[in-house]
């Protein structure tokens, strides 16, 4: 079994995907507690009203960049997936 590192999931992550992201108010930031890598706000720049909105951009998202995070999450990531799952529903309602 090959068990990949953060650092080398992240990879995929390039530099262009995370300044699209960031122009949106979103990255996938790595945390230390829950999922390793969360879709969260970028706080700093102000521009989403919380994290809920981040996933819902990333989820529903029809950018290379929402692809490759959404790709990330979801092939390695199993608890922040659900949480995009949960955001896409409330999009849905």
């Amino acid at each position: 079994m090959n068990i990949k590192s953060v650092d080398q999931i992240m990879d995929a992550w390039t530099a262009e995907h995370q300044c699209a992201a960031l122009k949106e108010g979103w990255d996938l930031f790595t945390a230390t507690d829950g999922s390793p890598v969360q879709v969260q706000r970028d706080d700093a720049a102000g521009i989403l009203p919380n994290d809920d909105t981040a996933m819902m951009m990333v989820r529903t998202g029809t950018g290379a960049h929402h692809s490759v995070a959404r790709k990330i999450i979801h092939d390695y990531f199993p608890e922040e997936w659900a949480l995009l799952e949960q955001a896409a529903a409330q999009v849905r309602t």
